[in-house]
């Protein structure tokens, strides 16, 4: 391998360095990078901007997007991308490695951009971040491979840059970016490290004259998207200086973005009048202009910049709008805000609350930069056994480039540690450090440069059950990889798991960042403060037919693989067998699966489990034995599990599932029993998620649903199935959603007209049951769902609306989802239209329309997606005449939590007892 490739693939921008190791001074050296700066023009940069611009077709002349080495591309990454989606903002993929952290978000779906425009098909965050990668990648062979294989980037050594908090899901969709991107392998490396590693590059010579045994060097990284603190220790190692990494910090969705944000919201208010939503994405980018042209070093301190957005449809110069902001404004805002000098005390208690969201993403409750990193101090105390105050401060990241962020920063330390007088180091570039500080650590690999030591940033344990000395049951923590493990570590835990083969099983991982000393096999207690679980890792165990009943005795493999991910797999015992577990990127378009505690769903297992057998008896009973009467099995069920069939937990009716599905072949014997089947199976799954296992037990139902797709149905047994599409929707994927949405509406939908055909009243009952499911279905394509709430509004309208026509609409249009992201809520525009078209009837039954407007009407944490305060404030005077008015207001403004009541109207019917879930 000739080259060394570094590579930051930053939230705002991206660049390159790399080392030709032919050349004798092995110097770092950076990668300007052609990309196109306006329609048909290409120019090299240092730094490619990490946006996605997608056009709509004939949008641009043949040509437009055409690259030295690739031709009739429909979309454009870099400078050009920036520039364009200022001006259409909406068409604009930016902030993409943000959503690769965004637990809560459908990762691998086509979400971005969050707020687009008809005509253009969205991308995923792992698709975005691949195209940047994959023009980096095809950049390099243009300009350097030039055809000979030895030089192009496939054969390359490639050091990629995470932030050192991203999670293991969040590395691994890194990883799973690049290989989309046409990577062959990589490294990645923590991006305070690569920071730290360019400025040893820069004083390769020199730093044993800066520092000695015992200093300590915090790396304050604050880029776009995130900050990452890290500590950094000088220890002494067989008589030589040498470099220790002690600490990481939380991940934290803070940065830059946060304060363009900030910033645009601060001028919103400044101008006193509602935007459009297209205006407010115009005014981030605004914001984002002002912040740095009126924090730059040599701004003026009178500067001011003037925000001119644009107005829209035939009134453009009429609503536009000019916005001035001065530096002295500017930096009173950040600094108030981000960079406030807190004492000790208070710096040291972080705000907890509604994260202030804007693009969809969650960013911090607490903005302030300055109490996270007195928290993560306080937390590194912990790990070093002691408060070790830093000595030398080095700042990473485009946003730490204003002196006035520094000197803020260096002011806090100075008031928190009055007895140390920390140093701030100088980097050669902020904007260039992560990736040139890559490049070098290719070097310290292959033996040639100045190495930070310190392993793995966690330690990662297994939550396994044990036996007490008086044979009680306890869950424990069985050390896998302690803190500070390197690179190509192992580890084969002598517990011998027994798991049955073709069923699911579950392991729970945790990871720490605190806890030192920890052996390999140890066992410790969990403690919350100290582990922090990880999702859960599901499976199931293939091994042919025939061997159900036959427990496989397995062993558990970890590695920490060359690249920083872990590798986790089973291995038989008895065969050659191997299977591979992989973390579950949550399913249900971003609801997690678990419930409140792993202690609480174990206590409650065990209490139910003496009840089960009897519950499971009845059901076998129920399908096998002659002359019984279905319509009597959810009483016989309350009385042998000793509780109504409202508080069973989910626990219960998970396992009741088991046996249920086992007598999947024995439904057909009558209607009833098909019938019955059915009204069961989505009473016990629903809402489809929301605990362990709960995608393997879907996919086992869709073989069912599938399989009676070719069968002639009862209408009544259809009128179930058509019911439990509706409970367990949330665990259905979009192509199901899709399938069965087809299915339903080809019976009663009018392609050409957008409406409903429904043949007379007997049919309506059908047509009830349908459009509920459907309206459930929160995963399909945003024009059908404004197709099918144009029907039911003229339903409506016409007189014809009945409650499930409301409760449909209001489930269709919802501001806030039951298990979809944001990007699967109807646009404002459209909302704001039907809301409009229903305040303007008189209604008799208020119930139902009540429930309509309140969800088309209700704030959200997305700026983006609410309504304008007059269309609200319309809402709120009709809740004034009902019995909880008070409530009912509370919930339209988005002020605290909505009520079981209230999360039991939106899903339909009432939830599984003890299943807490998040509104999004």
């Amino acid at each position: 391998m000739r080259y060394i490739i570094g590579i930051d693939l930053g939230t705002t921008n991206s660049c390159v360095s790399y080392i030709d190791t032919h050349h004798p001074k092995l110097a770092v050296e950076t990668l300007r990078v052609p990309q196109l700066s306006a329609a048909g023009f290409v120019e090299a940069h240092a730094i490619l901007p990490s946006f996605c611009y997608l056009s709509l077709p004939h949008e641009w002349p043949a040509g437009s997007f055409d690259l030295p080495w690739k031709k009739e591309n429909s979309f454009a990454v870099g400078r050009f991308a920036q520039v364009q989606g200022e001006k259409t903002p909406n068409r604009s993929v930016q902030s993409a490695k943000s959503w690769l952290c965004h637990s809560a978000a459908s990762r691998r779906d086509k979400i971005l951009p969050f707020e687009t425009s008809d005509g253009i098909e969205k991308i995923s965050p792992v698709t975005a971040s691949s195209r940047y990668l994959q023009h980096i990648r095809e950049a390099w062979n243009f300009l350097i491979g030039k055809g000979n294989p030895e030089d192009e980037f496939e054969a390359q050594e490639i050091i990629l840059t995470v932030p050192a908090s991203f999670d293991e899901v969040a590395r691994s969709l890194t990883v799973e970016a690049a290989k989309q991107a046409g990577f062959v392998s990589m490294t990645l490396l923590e991006e305070p490290q690569a920071a730290f590693y360019c400025w040893i590059s820069a004083h390769e010579k020199k730093w044993l004259e800066i520092f000695k045994e015992g200093d300590c060097i915090l790396v304050c990284d604050v880029g776009g998207g995130t900050t990452d603190f890290s500590l950094i220790e000088v220890i002494s190692r067989d008589g030589q200086l040498a470099f220790q990494r002690m600490a990481v910090g939380d991940h934290l969705l803070l940065g830059g973005d946060n304060m363009d944000a900030t910033l645009a919201y601060y001028l919103e208010n400044k101008l006193g009048s509602e935007l459009t939503p297209l205006q407010r994405l115009q005014l981030n980018y605004q914001a984002r202009h002002a912040k740095e042209q009126l924090l730059d070093a040599a701004a003026d301190e009178e500067a001011s910049y003037q925000c001119v957005l644009q107005g829209t449809g035939s009134k453009v110069i009429q609503g536009s709008h000019h916005i001035q902001v001065t530096k002295k404004e500017v930096q009173k805002l950040f600094l108030e805000g981000f960079f406030h000098l807190y004492p000790w005390g208070e710096a040291t208690q972080l705000k907890r609350g509604t994260s202030f969201r804007t693009m969809g993403l969650p960013y911090e409750s607490e903005p302030s930069i300055t109490k996270h990193l007195a928290h993560f101090l306080q937390k590194a105390s912990h790990i070093c056994k002691e408060m070790r105050p830093p000595n030398f401060v080095l700042v990473n990241g485009g946003t730490m480039k204003p002196p006035l962020f520094q000197q803020a920063l260096m002011d806090s330390l100075a008031t928190w540690f009055p007895d140390q007088t920390a140093q701030l180091l100088t980097s050669p570039s902020l904007d260039l450090a992560v990736s040139r500080g890559a490049a070098y650590y290719g070097k310290v690999r292959r033996g040639l440069g100045v190495k930070i030591s310190g392993g793995a940033p966690r330690g990662y344990y297994l939550g396994i059950e044990t036996k007490t000395a008086d044979q009680a049951s306890a869950f424990k923590a069985l050390c896998l990889l302690p803190r500070g493990s390197e690179e190509g570590a192992t580890f084969e835990p002598k517990e011998i798991f027994g798991l049955l083969p073709n069923k699911p099983v579950s392991f729970q991982l945790y990871s720490s960042e605190v806890r030192l000393g920890d052996q390999q096999g140890e066992l410790i207690d969990i403690d919350p403060k100290e582990l922090h679980p990880l999702p859960p890792i599901h499976t199931i165990l293939r091994f042919g037919k025939g061997s159900d009943e036959q427990k496989i005795p397995v062993h558990l493999y970890i590695a920490l693989t060359a690249i920083g991910t872990l590798e986790l797999s089973l291995k038989s015992q008895k065969t050659a067998h191997e299977w591979a577990l992989e973390f579950q990127v949550r399913s249900a378009a971003g609801q997690e699966d678990s419930l409140l505690g792993i202690q609480a769903a174990r206590s409650d297992e065990v209490f139910d489990q003496a009840f089960l057998k009897k519950g499971s008896d009845l059901l076998v009973e129920l399908f096998t034995a002659p002359n019984q009467a279905p319509k009597e099995i959810m009483e016989k069920l309350e009385n042998a599990i000793e509780k109504p069939r409202g508080e069973w937990s989910p626990s219960v009716l998970r396992n009741l599932w088991a046996t249920l599905i086992a007598q999947a072949p024995q439904r057909k014997r009558t209607e009833e029993l098909e019938k019955r089947w059915w009204n069961l199976a989505g009473y016990f799954l629903r809402p489809g998620f929301g605990f362990p296992l709960d995608d393997f037990r879907i996919k086992d139902l869709w073989k069912i649903v599938l399989e009676d797709f070719k069968r002639n149905k009862d209408d009544d047994v259809q009128i179930q199935m058509w019911i439990c599409y509706r409970r367990i929707a949330g665990g259905l994927n979009k192509g199901q959603q899709v399938q069965l949405a087809n299915e339903l509406l080809a019976s009663f939908w009018n392609k050409r007209s957008n409406t409903f055909e429904i043949k007379g009243r007997k049919f309506l009952y059908q047509y009830a049951e349908k459009i509920r499911a459907i309206a459930s279905f929160e995963l399909l394509d945003l024009s059908l769902k404004i197709k099918l709430g144009e029907a039911l509004l003229k339903r409506i309208v016409a007189g014809e609306g009945e409650a499930y026509d409301y409760w449909a609409l209001g489930r269709i249009g919802a501001r806030h989802l039951f298990y979809g992201s944001s990007a699967n809520v109807v646009p404002r525009d459209v909302c704001t239209s039907w809301l409009k078209t229903l305040l303007g009837l008189n209604q008799k039954d208020l119930r139902p329309y009540i429930f309509a407007i309140l969800q088309l009407a209700r704030k959200t944490n997305h700026p983006e997606l609410n309504l304008v305060n007059e269309m609200v404030q319309q809402v709120e005077n009709i809740l004034d005449h009902e019995l909880h008015a008070a409530e009912l207001k509370k919930l339209l403004q988005n002020e605290g939590q909505a009520s079981q009541e209230d999360r039991d109207r939106i899903f339909g019917e009432q939830l599984p007892h003890g299943l807490t879930m998040n509104l999004s």
